[in-house]
């Protein structure tokens, strides 16, 4: 294709001039990564570790243990949401155990199976979206480094004064998309104002589906079902926990 030109006028004598080439601009997507980035330096080491939509190397320092009090946050947390998980399937208790699964186990069932995903559990502190995202980008870099099937992250944000679902889309979610995990992530927010005991989200790296064949008990524990887990895992406790 030929270089658009330019009439120019010198003394009287006529020259044609070649125009400029405008430098490409960069899609909005770069530049709305580029954008949050900026001022979220946790973030940052996170993407300079990102080949390929994967997390390849990470060079950020290692979060600490999980204190004595984060561990008392985690485990409310934990009981609300299986408290949370029992509503899914109020006549469970109530069904043959030899008895094929209906549809009123599927929510049930998926939702055990995605709990019993979480892999890794971190409190982080801050009041808004900057301080929050110190802890919460090296604590999904945890999960990422070492990326699994069926693996998952809850992140409390027991301090943040904001909507924790828009802090979840955008802060996060959307993010992680842009840098290429979007096409395996679920995610999923528990919010103080709905019962939950902490503002907290949980996001899971491509969950399985529930087998249609899947049977309601099973002796092996490789197979377990997730309704099984949750029902030995309460039975042990004698708290509900399911995590």
């Amino acid at each position: 294709m030929r270089r658009p030109t330019a009439l120019l006028v010198i003394g009287g004598a006529v020259a044609l001039v070649p125009r400029a080439t405008p430098a490409r601009p960069r899609t909005r997507l770069q530049a709305s990564l580029d954008s949050f980035l900026a001022d979220r330096s946790a973030a940052k080491l996170f993407y300079d570790g990102v080949t390929d939509g994967a997390l390849k190397s990470y060079a950020g320092d290692a979060l600490p243990d999980n204190s004595l009090d984060d561990q008392k946050k985690i485990s409310a947390l934990v009981d609300y949401m299986h408290t949370e998980l029992m509503k899914k399937s109020m006549m469970a208790d109530y069904t043959d155990e030899a008895a094929p699964l209906g549809d009123e186990f599927d929510d049930f069932i998926e939702e055990g199976r995605k709990m019993l995903a979480i892999s890794h559990s971190r409190v982080c502190g801050g009041s808004d979206e900057v301080a929050v995202s110190e802890t919460v980008w090296p604590a999904l870099a945890e999960l990422f480094k070492d990326e699994k099937e069926d693996s998952g992250i809850l992140c409390l944000l027991p301090d943040f004064n904001s909507d924790p679902a828009t802090f979840l889309d955008q802060e996060v979610v959307e993010p992680l998309s842009q840098m290429g995990f979007g096409d395996r992530l679920e995610a999923c927010v528990y919010a103080k104002k709905d019962g939950a005991p902490h503002n907290s989200f949980r996001i899971i790296v491509s969950p399985s589906a529930v087998p249609a064949d899947a049977p309601n008990k099973s002796d092996d524990k490789d197979t377990m079902s997730a309704a099984d887990a949750a029902d030995e895992e309460a039975g042990r406790s004698g708290e509900g926990k399911v995590i």
